[in-house]
């Protein structure tokens, strides 16, 4: 958190360094391993609407050059159903941020996470889509 510029405040979160009402930071945990990183840009946090798509998809940029300098290299590519940005690590791991409605979210993701979805994105398979319409 302190390299993003952020303040740690508790064992599992904080605030952004973003200009404000709540800027709550949530981190989840998943089996000891940091697994979701999610935080708010926009002060709008109970609406959803154009105003705050709006806001979201302009920190994005500085979140991309924050989370870069943090890991210390450029974005490898984006994710194949979201939007977003991933970087990828040589162990397989991967980190990836996803632009949503009203927030943006940090995922810390395994290398067996991010196999899986490599292994749809070959064969096609959307993991939008119903599993009854995926191909055999």
């Amino acid at each position: 958190m302190e390299a993003l510029g952020w303040t740690k405040e508790r064992r599992r979160g904080g605030k952004t360094s973003f200009p404000i009402n709540l800027p709550m930071v949530s981190v989840g945990e998943l089996r000891g391993n940091v697994s979701k990183i999610r935080f708010r840009i926009s002060d709008t946090i109970a609406k959803r609407g154009e105003a705050t798509s709006e806001a979201v998809r302009q920190a994005f940029p500085e979140a991309v050059s924050r989370i870069a300098s943090c890991l210390g290299f450029e974005p490898t590519g984006k994710p194949w159903v979201d939007e977003g940005a991933d970087w990828d690590f040589e162990n397989g791991s991967q980190v990836r941020l996803l632009i949503g409605e009203n927030m943006l979210e940090i995922q810390v993701r395994s290398k067996e996470i991010a196999d899986n979805e490599r292994w749809e994105r070959s064969r096609g398979i959307d993991p939008s889509d119903n599993l009854a319409n995926r191909p055999e």
